[in-house]
């Protein structure tokens, strides 16, 4: 099944499904992908997150009830909302008005998105950009690794802070491989900005595993996988434009060669800052292969 005919079925479950309880990782698994790469691959084909289209959708159907003169009340509990509050605030969020307000303007409900194919055939475009490497394969072993979850307005920098800290007290050595990925959020907590980060530091077997049983962090054992990677030279100059940038090369690279394993759901694409000779590199890591 092509790219576009998912993503098509996929609006069409969403539509089909929308007072249900519905999430990122319940869509892409309904699609077929792991979380992060399929909320990868939404944005770069709609412009827009998946969790945030997934609101505005639920919005959207909710305006057409307050127009039709449904109770408020009514209309917040059948989407999901335990409160007219909690709804009203979702709801100007969405539209910058009061459901009050909106039930008298004459907003026009749009209908849902359609995709247009990407220009990816033979793409090669974004390589070309300076701080971008071409994309190259490397493998990780089978590997035990320490892993914590923040849930915030800034969770990189947080649940990096608290792993270094977690190093420092157990005596993990800072040339320990480190990695992160972004973690699911519901949509309340997208609602409040909040973003995820999921933290690994990898263990060798230099490190007593046993210390860290008691340590508030979760132990975890990741396969083996080969990945697809792409390096950013710099990362943190414009991150806001760099990384993501990064995220769409490698999709788009890896969308045009048909790369992508859809029998990995459950591995991770991951993101591995490292400093060489006072340079900063992030390799963008997306998995491939299963070894």
């Amino acid at each position: 099944m092509e790219t576009i005919e998912i993503l098509l079925n996929v609006i069409a479950y969403i539509e089909t499904n929308i007072e249900e309880t519905i999430s990122a990782e319940i869509v892409a698994e309904y699609a077929g992908y792991s979380t992060d790469y399929f909320h990868r691959l939404f944005g770069i084909y709609t412009g827009e997150s998946l969790v945030a289209y997934i609101r505005k959708r639920k919005m959207t159907f909710a305006l057409k009830d307050i127009q039709a003169n449904q109770r408020l009340i009514d209309v917040a509990i059948k989407y999901g909302y335990g409160s007219e509050r909690a709804f009203s605030r979702a709801f100007s969020g969405c539209f910058h008005m009061s459901p009050k307000q909106a039930k008298k303007s004459k907003i026009v409900i749009q209908p849902p998105l359609t995709i247009a194919p990407l220009k990816i055939d033979g793409f090669k475009g974004d390589l070309k950009l300076e701080y971008l490497s071409d994309v190259m394969y490397k493998s990780l072993p089978q590997m035990r690794v320490a892993s914590h979850v923040v849930i915030s307005e800034n969770p990189e920098d947080e649940v990096i802070a608290y792993m270094q800290g977690i190093m420092k007290k157990y005596e993990i050595p800072d040339s320990a491989e480190q990695y992160g990925f972004d973690y699911p959020v519901s949509e309340s907590e997208a609602e409040r900005g909040y973003r995820g980060y999921e933290y690994w530091v990898r263990m060798d077997e230099s490190i007593d595993e046993t210390l860290l049983l008691k340590a508030p962090v979760t132990i975890k054992s990741v396969p083996s996988y080969k990945y697809a990677v792409i390096r950013i030279t710099e990362p943190f100059i414009d991150p806001f434009e760099r990384i993501p940038k990064a995220w769409q090369t490698l999709v788009k690279w890896i969308e045009a060669n048909s790369l992508y394993n859809r029998e990995l759901r459950e591995a991770k694409c991951l993101e591995q800052v490292t400093v060489d000779n006072g340079v900063t590199y992030m390799d963008i890591m997306i998995p491939i292969q299963s070894l």
